[in-house]
């Protein structure tokens, strides 16, 4: 088992094959995928990302979760078009399945669809409303600075309020901190910014092929069925 690992890794890892091997809850969880297929979970966060992990890790998917990209450091990389030092990591080639950061980035979609061309991509979207108030009750549990970071300018489109602050230390004031009375206009942004992806994300695969896309309405209440038929 050892020497397989060693056979799918760049060698400069192989020291860490020991850890790999012995740390994991079992082999399985490092090879045995379902299917040839890589899924990539694209839907915002804040859109059932965590209940699609649980239910692809309950079909026997080794996914990734968002602490192994955390780890990595996977957001900022690809957020600096550092794609290629992503897909050599180690604990990338080993999972099949990836939800949330940083795999609803924008266009990062776009360049997995060409990359990986037997790969399969799940989006759920819901009521734009609910999906502000949920990433509002992220930011109050959350590390605030998040929202103030460059890379969630990058992705709500909010680049141009980012740039103006000449020193880019914290340029964008914080969700949970933004006064009552401005929350609405940020509301409206961010429901745009959210209905807009979407559509964008459904022209792409609809102009190219659909069939590696699964989209559904996280209130569809026959949602999980209709996944584990795709």
């Amino acid at each position: 088992m050892k020497t397989l690992i060693k056979k799918i890794i760049p060698e400069r890892h192989h020291k860490n094959v020991r850890h790999w091997y012995y740390k994991a809850k079992s082999p399985t969880t490092i090879f045995r995928w379902k299917g040839k297929n890589r899924v990539f979970v694209i839907s915002f966060q804040r859109t059932g990302t965590t209940s699609v992990h649980k239910f692809l890790s309950d079909l026997g998917y080794p996914v990734a979760p968002n602490s192994v990209s955390i780890r990595n450091n996977w957001s900022r990389k690809i957020f600096e078009g550092n794609y290629t030092s992503v897909f050599r990591d180690p604990e990338f080639i080993f999972h099949q399945a990836f939800q949330d950061h940083p795999w609803f980035f924008p266009e990062t979609y776009k360049f997995l669809y060409y990359k990986f061309p037997r790969a399969k991509f799940i989006l759920f979207e819901r009521d734009p409303d609910k999906w502000f108030d949920s990433l509002i009750s992220l930011q109050k549990t959350e590390d605030s600075r998040f929202s103030a970071s460059e890379e969630h300018a990058w992705i709500y489109r909010r680049e141009e309020e980012y740039l103006r602050n000449t020193n880019y230390e914290e340029p964008l004031t914080p969700l949970s901190e933004v006064k009552r009375e401005d929350l609405q206009k940020l509301r409206d942004h961010y429901k745009r910014v959210y209905v807009r992806r979407n559509k964008e994300v459904l022209r792409f695969f609809t102009q190219r092929n659909l069939d590696r896309l699964f989209y559904a309405h996280l209130e569809d209440n026959d949602k999980w069925e209709k996944l584990a038929g795709f």
